[in-house]
Parts: structure tokens; sequence; C-alpha cells
């Protein structure tokens, strides 16, 4: 059976299909048969993900990374290195605002 029912405007789509009808068991990690019926059925289920930019991806992780860094230079006793972090972070994070 095939899962090509369309999904108009939505892009990836999300499907799971049933399996093929010619070996009516499968294997499972342990090496025990047991039927396909269980291991896919139909769906109709659309799911559109959002694609996020290098550029903004890349903003995201260096505030991540200064996030953590700072809490852990905060949990350190290095207040002025974590409070220099924060504003690096702060500062990086303008970057994500949206355009005016």
């Amino acid at each position: 059976m095939t899962c090509l029912a369309p999904c108009a405007s939505m892009r990836p789509r999300v499907c799971l299909c049933q399996p093929a009808k010619a070996a009516p068991c499968v294997l499972d990690l342990l090496g025990q048969a047991r039927p396909q019926s269980h291991l896919a059925v139909p769906s109709t289920i659309c799911v559109k993900i959002p694609t996020v930019s290098l550029a903004r991806a890349s903003w995201i992780t260096v505030i991540v990374v200064c996030a953590v860094a700072a809490v852990l230079f905060a949990f350190s006793g290095y207040t002025g290195y974590a409070i220099t972090l924060v504003a690096i972070g702060l500062a990086a994070s303008v970057n994500l605002l949206p355009p005016a």
C-alpha cells in the first residue's frame, strides 16, 4: 500500500504506511517472530515542520552556549565572567528579533 495521499500545502509529510503483504511476520530485536499488523498503520497526519535559516540557528547556538557557560561560571564563583557571558548572550539575542 502506498502512502501518497494528497497533502496539499503541507510539506514535509510524515506518513506511516502499511507493511508489505509478502512476509506474514518479521523478527524483532530479540529474534522473535511477530506479526506485521502491529508495526504500522495508515496515517493521514500531515506535519508542517518550520524551517530555520542557518543564520538564525547559529545565533540560537551562540545564545545557548553563552547561557550554559554563564551558569557554569556563576556556580564556579567567576561572577565577572558570568555577567560578561550574559551580556554577550543578550547582545546576540537582539539578532533574533523580528525586523521592524
